[in-house]
């Protein structure tokens, strides 16, 4: 009776820990949002991606609706139909994803950070 209790127990406690049942992340213009960022003041590498974030969204979106929040994340990840994790392979520490609310309630991302040995933040339009 021990043995069908415990094994009951784990039954319950495997299927709660299947990473299956965790909904994917949102997708926007192609990127995984993942948790929201924040940069340390001092982090000089950090702060600069929201700045060209912006800028890079202002020249590629001449006409765009007025920025009325920003936000920057972690890149989230990507799954496949049956909900099995695609893994991501780049160079170098890339991406992160402003988040950007514009005045019409649309919302854009746009990819941030220092592909390959890049010393510059560099921004991207459409996700992987």
């Amino acid at each position: 009776m021990f043995r069908v209790r415990l094994a009951l127990i784990l039954v319950v406690l495997l299927a709660a820990c299947d990473p299956g049942s965790t909904p994917p992340d949102p997708i926007v213009d192609g990127w995984p949002i993942g948790a929201e960022q924040s940069c340390s003041p001092d982090d000089a590498r950090c702060t600069a991606l929201m700045p060209a974030a912006l800028s890079f969204f202002e020249q590629h979106n001449r006409q765009h609706q007025t920025v009325v929040r920003a936000t920057l994340h972690r890149e989230g990840s990507l799954v496949d139909a049956q909900g099995t994790h695609i893994l991501m392979t780049r160079s170098g520490a890339c991406c992160s994803v402003a988040l950007l609310e514009l005045a019409d309630g649309s919302i854009r991302a746009i990819g941030v950070g220092y592909p390959g040995v890049s010393q510059t933040p560099m921004a991207f339009d459409i996700g992987p």
